[in-house]
């Protein structure tokens, strides 16, 4: 799971199993909203991982209409570049689905699509019930990587992701200046929740693009049996993601703190992100597999 020496070819090995889950995923009843709590209307805007568009997302949009949610696409094509730019589209698809009957969301962002998750959550607060983060990163920890404030070992391709995350910044949006900018943004991507906005990672067993150091540890955190690419059509997360829309969001949480990343030095060290970040913040955490959830 993300080890220094896992290169491209490991990769496509893992993520070649996404076929056996997108199969598994069709014969389950779960997928057509058979045995599954119904949903309630609310909208859940689903957000793209890095160079994603909503098209891959489409099993996941369709399925949420199909057990009665309202589906929000991201309009992100691709999710890549600033991500001010990023938040800020997607706020704008928000404000045009919002309704003054209907004031509260869901969140379910994929891989870089978690961070644009977290910072609009971070940002509209108690209006967001529910955020579900598939296979991404603690807010803050590519910052950290690129200017060398935390020393974090990631594998050769988790160093392509960043350099290709950095090349695609200079060609969508060549006035950002990430790491070193200070935009609204990028401190709310790594500011506490509200206790009312319920938080849910979920993460690949088999992913070797998250470094384990960057993994959530507050909220509940629960692993599949899949790679990176494959927590979107897993059936085990379609079902996990529809118990966790139904349920009370506050359950999830134990107090709103900012998220932490994991010190390589020991397997309990802490090590909080972000400058607002109060000193000695407690960071709770709850690691289960998908059979216990």
């Amino acid at each position: 799971m993300g080890k220094p020496d896992d290169g491209w070819m490991a990769v496509m090995v893992r993520e070649a199993t996404l076929l056996v889950d997108v199969g598994a995923l069709l014969a389950n009843p779960v997928f057509y909203g058979i045995r599954v709590p119904p949903g309630d209307g609310k909208l859940v805007v689903i957000i793209p991982g890095f160079m994603g568009n909503d098209f891959y997302l489409l099993p996941m949009l369709n399925w949420l209409n199909r057990i009665g949610y309202t589906p929000v696409p991201s309009s992100l094509n691709p999710s890549a570049g600033c991500l001010r730019r990023s938040c800020e589209q997607v706020q704008n698809e928000i404000d045009r689905q919002l309704s003054r009957k209907q004031r509260t969301l869901a969140i379910i962002g994929h891989s870089r699509g978690g961070l644009v998750a977290r910072a609009l959550a971070a940002q509209m607060q108690a209006q967001v019930s529910h955020v579900v983060m598939l296979g991404a990163p603690v807010p803050g920890v590519y910052r950290s990587v690129e200017d060398g404030s935390q020393s974090i070992r990631v594998s050769e391709v988790t160093r392509m992701v960043l350099d290709a995350n950095r090349l695609s910044s200079r060609v969508l949006d060549p006035r950002c200046r990430f790491p070193a900018c200070e935009c609204a943004y990028i401190k709310y991507a790594e500011h506490p929740l509200s206790q009312e906005t319920g938080l849910l990672s979920i993460y690949g067993s088999d992913d070797l693009v998250i470094p384990d150091a960057a993994k959530m540890l507050d909220g509940k955190v629960i692993h599949v049996p899949t790679a990176h690419v494959g927590l979107v059509y897993h059936p085990e997360v379609y079902r996990m993601v529809d118990q966790f829309l139904s349920s009370d969001p506050a359950s999830s949480n134990t107090k709103p703190r900012p998220p932490a990343l994991r010190s390589q030095s020991g397997p309990r060290r802490l090590i909080p992100l972000g400058r607002q970040a109060e000193e000695g913040a407690h960071i709770g955490s709850m690691q289960t597999s998908a059979d216990e959830y």
